[in-house]
């Protein structure tokens, strides 16, 4: 998958409560792109996710 589209999918997931399929593509973002400008941005929205209340 195409490192652009990851973001955008990563946040529909995340709207749809589905946070596993947001945080896997959340972590590959940063594990290809660890210092990207998007990155700091990324790790809080992964963080976000990681501590919320478990989803579906």
């Amino acid at each position: 998958m195409a490192l652009a589209s990851q973001l955008p999918l990563a946040e529909i997931y995340a709207e749809r409560s589905v946070r596993a399929s947001a945080i896997r593509l959340l972590d590959e973002f940063l594990a290809r792109r660890p210092a990207s400008p998007e990155a700091p941005r990324v790790r809080q929205r992964l963080e976000q996710l990681k501590s919320a209340a478990p989803g579906r």
